[in-house]
């Protein structure tokens, strides 16, 4: 049965409901993330229960974004921003795990969520958009910020394999870019259609790509960044 966290804020309960309760809550690579609960947390500790994989990986890989185990971040989280709290964030089944303060692992509402951060990783919920070529509804990393914006949706598969009659797992990653310029979306799939989105600036940033040795092919991510990066800088 799905377990449903929710911290009550009825006054006849115990003095832990009343304002704060400091203490500290440890991640897996044993260190401590600050905890204090107060009223907002009743917002914070509303979702399901979240099941950890029982199998192990043979092939390599894992489900997480960064890290398996948690990390400190911060979500904005029925409207109210949330601080130092510990998150991990699953691309197979795309949702933000949160450890709730009683051991508990649980998943955040989708619908509720605006934002989040881990580590130095920032994402964001896009909506449904009528917006031109705007991507899917879903958590988007926000790469960069600036005259353009770009986002890339982290996802990941479980491939299983069958070797002498067992189960043999490997974890892919599988990313989508996209970046926003000028009031719409493009998908970025190869340097083509990196270049294409910077317009009279495309033979610029070419060089500029090509002076800094950064080949799309080699490292896509980090060619879209640069890409966009020197644009921004051009068009100030």
């Amino acid at each position: 049965m799905i377990k449903t966290f929710v911290i009550a804020l009825s006054a006849c309960l115990l003095t832990v409901c009343v304002i704060a309760q400091q203490g500290s809550l440890a991640s897996e690579d044993g260190s401590d993330f600050p905890f204090e609960y107060n009223k907002a947390h009743y917002f914070l500790y509303q979702g399901n229960e979240y099941h950890e994989y029982m199998f192990s990986f043979e092939g390599g890989g894992h489900p997480y974004f960064d890290s398996s185990g948690f990390r400190s971040g911060s979500a904005n989280y029925y409207g109210l921003d949330f601080k130092s709290i510990p998150l991990k964030y699953d691309l197979v089944q795309d949702v933000l795990v949160l450890r709730h303060y009683t051991g508990y692992s649980m998943k955040l509402h989708p619908s509720r969520l605006a934002s989040f951060r881990i580590g130095t990783a920032s994402f964001i919920h896009l909506r449904d958009s009528t917006t031109a070529g705007a991507p899917a509804a879903g958590y988007y990393q926000v790469l960069h910020d600036d005259v353009v914006k770009v986002f890339a949706k982290k996802a990941k598969n479980i491939q299983e394999d069958v070797y002498e009659n067992s189960i043999h797992r490997t974890v892919f990653a599988k990313n989508r870019y996209y970046i926003f310029s000028a009031g719409q979306y493009h998908q970025v799939t190869n340097s083509k259609s990196l270049l294409n989105v910077f317009g009279d600036k495309r033979q610029q940033v070419r060089q500029h790509l090509s002076s800094s040795k950064i080949k799309y092919r080699r490292n896509p991510e980090l060619a879209i960044i640069a890409a966009a990066k020197e644009y921004s800088r051009l068009s100030k």
